[in-house]
């Protein structure tokens, strides 16, 4: 997805990880994500992101 992201795009640096969890996050029913992206020199990132069902989003955002 990544390849596809850059094709679609351009080269947008470290802020495209944004558009490729968009694309993963619609096209996979998956409970867990995790994402690792690599930079100039010894860069490293990574993170986990975890579904929540809507109710609970809704309550820790301040939703009715």
């Amino acid at each position: 997805m990544s390849y596809e992201t850059l094709n679609e795009n351009g080269n947008l640096g470290s802020s495209a990880i944004l558009l490729v969890l968009e694309k993963v996050f619609n096209t996979t029913d998956a409970e867990e994500v995790m994402f690792l992206a690599f930079g100039p020199g010894v860069t490293v990132e990574w993170g986990m992101f975890q579904r929540r069902p809507t109710e609970e989003v809704e309550q820790v955002a301040g939703g009715n």
